[in-house]
């Protein structure tokens, strides 16, 4: 399967190769190296600091950290959590059985923790950085996917998070 991007304009079509991570020259658009990463790596997000890429792989249900200037593998966590009530009836069910399908994936502002939407748990999980031990379960429902930081949390529930909560603030 192939992807497309574009980058400052151009249209650049990407192989999307199981169990390989592609470097990307960003002045030529060119695949520069293939990186083994067993496991469907499928997002990839930068340290402020631009010293260390996560990546979802959401085949093996995995959050992995690697230096970028060294291009090696420096930590690797399983997305540790339940599978939710009738997700392997979900149409990306078929993506990776049994999977939590850790796909949506955003570094915090500060670089000190990683947060990976776990698509078939229902949930978002935040991770220290530096350990990429877990820190937090956020129970979401709705197979959480893409995120996106903001510059301050709402005081009151998000229905967009909280469906269920019966509130109509």
């Amino acid at each position: 399967m192939n992807r497309e991007y574009f980058v400052r304009g151009k249209r650049k079509t990407v192989e999307q190769i199981d169990d390989v991570l592609a470097i990307i020259d960003t002045a030529s658009l060119e695949v520069t190296a293939r990186l083994p990463l067993p496991g469907i790596p499928i997002r990839i997000a930068l340290a402020p600091d631009g010293r260390t890429a996560f990546v979802t792989c959401a085949g093996s249900s995995e959050l992995v950290a690697f230096d970028v200037a060294s291009r090696h593998e420096i930590g690797r966590r399983k997305v540790d959590v339940p599978i939710a009530p009738g997700a392997g009836q979900r149409p990306s069910a078929g993506i990776a059985s049994g999977s939590a399908l850790p796909v949506g994936l955003r570094v915090s502002a500060d670089g000190r923790s990683v947060y990976v939407a776990a698509t078939m748990g229902d949930r978002v999980v935040r991770y220290d950085a530096a350990t990429l031990g877990p820190l937090k379960v956020i129970e979401v429902g709705g197979e959480p996917d893409g995120l996106a930081v903001t510059p301050a949390m709402p005081r009151k529930p998000c229905l967009a998070c909280t469906p269920d909560s019966g509130t109509t603030d």
